[in-house]
């Protein structure tokens, strides 16, 4: 039933699939030219493809189709299951097809040793990973504008942050001091545990926070399901 689930949500936006994946194509062809380094194409690469499952969220919220997916032989776990194994494939497929992009363009300005570097991988992973834990539960609960009030609190979140950083960037507790401070214990972390015990590591925790979001969006849905 999980295979027929996915199969429902891939043919029913085939079409915004389709543009909003061509879309994301050519923005990663552009950015692979950009001078950047492997693990920033690789993050904004796997940023852009893992919105493949929030696209289907949004558009099921829009057009009011969840009731379809209600009427199916299935419980609401299983629809949230199915989202759950869309967004890490969707995001995988899109990030493999990119990170080859530099490896096949002889115009690209990133080292192949960069794109096939593990800490690329893992960055990817991470992205996705993250990406989806965060936004499936609050387009499950708030639709569309859900996403685009999440977006929006984001940006102007990251405005303010850097506006804080330089103005407190020569004070101990400011929010410079807290990103450096960060960085830091995450390399201490890496020396500590070597390159494989620290990948080991972050892959647990990804599969903690990933968990603990399909547990809150099954939650979500259950309730507004029987509400």
């Amino acid at each position: 039933m999980l295979r027929e689930l996915i199969h429902k949500d891939l043919v029913l936006n085939r079409n915004a699939l389709l543009l909003n994946n061509g879309l994301f194509a050519v923005m990663v062809t552009a950015l692979a030219h950009q001078g950047i380094g492997g693990q920033e194409y690789g993050f904004f690469s796997s940023l852009f493809f893992s919105f493949t499952a929030i696209t289907v969220l949004v558009r099921e919220d829009k057009f009011k189709a969840r009731a379809l997916g209600c009427s199916l032989p299935v419980t609401a776990r299983g629809i949230v299951i199915g989202r759950y194994v869309l967004g890490p494939a969707a995001g995988g497929a899109g990030a493999l097809f990119a990170l080859s992009l530099p490896l096949v363009l002889p115009t690209s300005s990133i080292p192949g040793d960069q794109i096939l570097a593990a800490e690329t991988a893992l960055t990817c992973i991470s992205t996705i990973t993250i990406t989806l834990a965060l936004l499936v539960p609050v387009t499950i609960r708030f639709g569309m504008f859900g996403i685009l009030a999440l977006l929006v609190g984001l940006q102007v979140l990251g405005v303010a942050a850097f506006a804080l950083a330089r103005r407190f960037e020569d004070v101990a507790l400011g929010p410079g001091h807290a990103v450096r401070w960060i960085a830091s214990a995450l390399g201490d972390a890496h020396a500590a545990l070597g390159g494989l015990g620290f990948s080991l590591a972050t892959l647990a925790c990804l599969a903690i926070v990933s968990m603990l979001s399909c547990q809150a969006s099954v939650a979500i849905f259950e309730r507004r399901r029987t509400g």
